[in-house]
């Protein structure tokens, strides 16, 4: 398999894994993912406020998310 399909598996199960978690912030209650796209691009819902934003998966399993 080229490292393209890799990828795309990965990037398949990556989806399946993590929308739909629930993560923790550092400061500002939990997250929902609701959309994973890549590691770089996360969309993700603060539960307090209902604010929505796009981030990377790095920040949010750091909790360095800020809710505006």
């Amino acid at each position: 398999m080229s490292s393209y399909g890799n990828n795309l598996n990965r990037s398949r199960a990556c989806k399946l894994k993590y929308e739909g978690m629930v993560f923790k912030t550092n400061s500002f209650g939990d997250v929902k993912i609701l959309v994973y796209e890549n590691s770089k691009s996360v969309l993700v819902k603060f539960l307090n406020s209902g604010h929505e934003t796009v981030c990377s998966l790095d920040k949010i399993l750091q909790g360095k998310l800020k809710d505006t």
